[in-house]
Parts: structure tokens; sequence; C-alpha cells
């Protein structure tokens, strides 16, 4: 039988050839493996049906009214924090408000709620469907938020101001191991065990009556609304005593003024 001799080129070309089989090989073997380990997401949310990793929480307190300008600055804030969720990080929006008459009504509502899927600049065409990623993003994610602004136009004057409770649910409800909660309120408990107005109680009887689960990294950013009708040291008091409540729990909390309104 005749051999058959090959030439340092051939040779040459085989080797290229085995070695592009090699590089096609692995690439299929590492999108197989991403995509099998990829997470099943809720249709609704695009959250991961495993869990979260990290949540990010934002209260609007509208149970009293703000002028024209103050929500467009309400409006600057949800679109900056928005911009730092993380991919598969979870957004969920709260908001207090209602309205004042002979049956008065205060109503807390989750009035936004989904995760990141992250966004077509951090898309691997590779590994994932860009066109649907950024489908999802602006779908799910940014179109429902930019909508939000016809929410926060509406007046909102309740006869109760439910912060203390408010910001225990939404404490609970994380199910991840990091939460960073953002509110955007003057402050001003109006509810079952404080009254504000009468008297800003001392942050010690704060957490004995509404004490904060463990469960979770928390970070706490508050936007303080300050109001012509509180005088200066009421709010400083205020504040100070919101400050307190959440250090005396272990949990860092930063406040800074938003805006002054009437």
């Amino acid at each position: 039988m005749r051999q058959l001799k090959l030439s340092k080129s051939d040779l040459r070309g085989f080797k290229l050839i085995g070695v592009g089989i090699a590089v096609l090989v692995l690439i299929g073997g590492a999108a197989a493996f991403v995509h099998s380990g990829k997470p099943v997401l809720d249709e609704h949310t695009l959250c991961p049906m495993t869990g979260e990793k990290t949540r990010v929480a934002v209260l609007v307190d509208k149970s009293d009214k703000w002028a024209r300008g103050d929500v467009a600055r309400v409006q600057d804030i949800l679109q900056s924090i928005y911009r730092d969720v993380p991919t598969q990080g979870r957004l969920t929006i709260y908001s207090i408000t209602g309205k004042r008459g002979k049956i008065p009504v205060t109503e807390v509502n989750l009035i936004f709620d989904a995760c990141n899927p992250g966004n077509e600049s951090e898309c691997n065409a590779l590994y994932k469907n860009c066109r649907k990623v950024k489908r999802d993003y602006k779908g799910t994610f940014q179109a429902p938020l930019e909508q939000l602004g016809a929410t926060l136009m509406l007046p909102g004057e309740s006869s109760y101001s439910p912060l203390l409770e408010t910001v225990g649910t939404m404490v609970k409800d994380n199910k991840g191991k990091a939460l960073k909660l953002h509110i955007v309120s003057d402050f001003m408990e109006n509810h079952t065990n404080f009254r504000f107005y009468d008297l800003v109680p001392l942050d010690s009887e704060m957490v004995a009556a509404y004490p904060l689960p463990k469960k979770a990294e928390i970070t706490v950013e508050g936007y303080f609304i300050q109001r012509r009708m509180h005088p200066m040291p009421l709010q400083n008091a205020v504040q100070a005593a919101w400050t307190g409540y959440f250090q005396k729990q272990g949990i860092p909390a930063t406040f800074s003024p938003v805006f002054t309104t009437d």
C-alpha cells in the first residue's frame, strides 16, 4: 500500500484546522455552561426564581402635598437610584398617599417591583440575545419607571403617616443579603404609637416600638423634605431621632435636604 506523504504546509494546515475545532468546542462548551447556569426568571418582574441578591427599596412619602417642581426633583432622585441598581438587583418603590375628608384614607402602595435584567451595553452577544436584553430592559424596567411621574403628580394628602411601620414592612419583605433603603419624606411620623407633631420621641423608644429584623446588610439614604410650617428646631429633632433609630440597630444612615416646600 502506498503511503500518503504530507508536506509541511499540509501539516501546518491540519494543525490550524485542529486548533480551530478545539476553540469552537471550548466556546460551545462555555456557552452551554453559561446557558445551563442561567437562572429561571419570573416573567413579570424578571427576578431570579431562586431568590434575589441585592434589593434597592424606595419609600416616597406623599402623605402631604407637593408642588410641581418638587415632583420633578423626586423624579430626578428616582432616575439616579434606578441607574445604580446592579444587574439582577431588585428595585421596589412604595408610596404613602391618601385623601382627607369625612372618611379619611391612607394608603401604602407598591408602585414598582422589578429586577434589572442588564442593559444592552453589558450584553455579551456570544452568550445572550442582546435584542431581547434591550427589550426586557426598556419594557419591564426602564419604561414603567419613567411612567411613575404621572402617579407622583397626583395630589397626596392623607390623615396618617405610617413611616416606621412601612419601613419595617420593607425591611421584612427583603429577600436579599443586601438592602439599600431610600426614603423621600419630611419624616413626620403620625400614626398609632407616635405623633411627631406633638412630641418627637427618643430614638430608643422608636426602636422598642418598631425593631427591624437583622437578616441583611442594610444601609439607609434619607432625602429630607423641609416644610416651611415646621420650625427648624423641630426638623433637627426629627432628623436626629431617625438617625438614632437606625444607628442604634447597627444600620448606617445619612440624611440630606432635597427641597423646601409648604
